[in-house]
């Protein structure tokens, strides 16, 4: 079901869940603070997490389809 253009960002891409969004953040900090990644670094994780999770209905997501996501951006 597409989300309403409410719940999109200005780029037009769909907004993330708010539990999700702040799980994200949660993650993010960790990897900036715990593992001292770099911002080039942090900036493709979150996006490509983004994408994850915007094209997979929350219920939806297990081990199965992150393992199918990671092993499609390691082709592309």
């Amino acid at each position: 079901m597409p989300v309403p253009l409410s719940h999109r960002h200005s780029d037009g891409a769909a907004a993330l869940p708010q539990a999700i969004a702040d799980v994200l953040g949660q993650f993010m900090n960790f990897l900036r603070t715990e593992r001292n990644c770099s911002p080039h670094t942090l900036r493709n994780y979150r996006s490509d997490l983004e994408k994850f999770f915007t094209a997979q209905p929350a219920l939806a997501i297990d081990f199965r389809r992150i393992r199918e996501y990671l092993g499609r951006l390691h082709v592309d």
